[in-house]
């Protein structure tokens, strides 16, 4: 069998790009060929990434950013590179080959100037990660540094801890007297079970059964689950399974006899994992089958020697995570200029970028009030029909 010409070179690129993945300055599922390859082939175009690669003189990959290159944000000040595409924000560090990290970052710089970007976007990049630190030492040799935009703090989880320990230092007596008893109570409804995926077992069951759920509940009357959108459910029906052909997969579920009633995935690299989307059965809500699912999954992890550190990817203050996970890191947005820019033009373009993302917020807060005043209007109607 002849294997077309360009069939074999995709195949050496995707050899490549697995490899960069073992010896990257820091571990990233967005920047790997499952996830970021998979969202070049079916997300739309407005929201798929331009995949930027620098080889080595060996003909290896030393570094893959895959970056959103907006065409209306700061005109005429100048086009924006950015981190952030898709659905699944969670997390904007690229594969950096450890050895050739500030090299690498050099190319970035050059390649990204041909089509006239004036800026790149790196969203929730970890404060004390290795990558913002070699993104600094670069910018540093133009006389540059990067500019934080937004500043946070995300729930995580210790897992070299013991779980006994973790259990009881980590929660008051009342709080671990609370869990139990909703547990307790849950499972007076029926045989309440604890599973993960296992490694041969098929995901696709547990995927369609996670997005029936999420579609089920207050995302999928926003819009905004998985299975809301075409290019979210083919993304994740591709990329799910490729995560889980290299063991890089982590899928939990909650279920009671034997029908599930919370689930959550995420995925995993080297001794990192990140848990990105949780669904639950919101007709249990008073149970928080959500809040259970994550303490079992959390002793899971601990026992799991392999990973040392979990990370919610939840926002900062999360109602049901930051009360189970007490430790946190801090995550930061960093607008980097590029050395071609100019710095009063960069100063213009971060004064610009700082007034849109103060709007944003401020419109974002104003929908969330929303929401929850006609969630309280539902729940009053509810209880009046009962009444009469």
């Amino acid at each position: 069998m002849i294997t077309p010409p360009e069939l074999a070179r995709d195949m050496e690129r995707n050899a490549a790009w697995l490899a960069l993945e073992d010896c990257a300055l820091e571990p990233t599922p967005v920047a790997t060929w499952a996830f970021a390859g998979t969202a070049n082939e079916v997300l739309p175009e407005h929201r798929r990434p331009t995949l930027l690669f620098m080889e080595g003189s060996d003909g290896g990959l030393l570094g893959a950013f895959p970056l959103l290159f907006e065409h209306r944000r700061w005109r005429p000040l100048g086009r924006l590179a950015t981190s952030l595409w898709g659905d699944m924000d969670f997390l904007g560090v690229p594969l950096v080959h450890s050895d050739h990290a500030i090299d690498v970052l050099q190319d970035l710089f050059a390649m990204v100037r041909v089509s006239g970007i004036a800026a790149v976007e790196f969203r929730h990049l970890p404060a004390d990660g290795p990558f913002l630190a070699v993104l600094r030492q670069a910018l540093a040799r133009h006389g540059l540094r990067p500019v934080v935009m937004d500043r946070w703090r995300r729930a995580v989880l210790d897992a070299t801890r013991d779980p006994q320990a973790w259990w009881r230092e980590d929660m008051s007596a009342r709080h671990r007297g609370e869990w139990r008893r909703r547990k307790r109570r849950l499972a007076e409804r029926g045989a309440l079970t604890f599973e993960r995926l296992e490694r041969t077992a098929d995901v696709m069951p547990w995927l369609e059964e996670f997005m029936a759920l999420e579609a089920a509940g207050w995302k999928g009357e926003a819009g905004t689950a998985l299975a809301c959108q075409p290019h979210t459910r083919a993304f994740v029906r591709r990329a799910l399974p490729a995560f889980h052909a290299r063991g890089a997969l982590a899928f939990f579920r909650l279920r009671l006899d034997g029908r599930t009633i919370a689930s959550t995935f995420g995925f995993i690299q080297r001794d990192m994992a990140w848990m990105v989307k949780i669904a639950f059965d919101e007709r249990l809500r008073r149970f928080s089958p959500g809040g259970l699912l994550v303490i079992e999954l959390s002793e899971a992890f601990m026992a799991d020697p392999r990973i040392r550190l979990v990370d919610s990817c939840a926002v900062a203050d999360h109602p049901l995570v930051s009360h189970v996970w007490r430790q946190r890191r801090e995550m930061v947005d960093v607008l980097a200029p590029l050395p071609h820019t100019g710095k009063t033009r960069f100063t213009l373009i971060a004064a610009v970028e700082r007034a849109f993302r103060q709007t944003r917020a401020r419109a974002v807060r104003v929908v969330e009030e929303l929401r929850k005043r006609r969630k309280r209007e539902k729940r009053q109607a509810g209880k009046g029909a009962q009444a009469t």
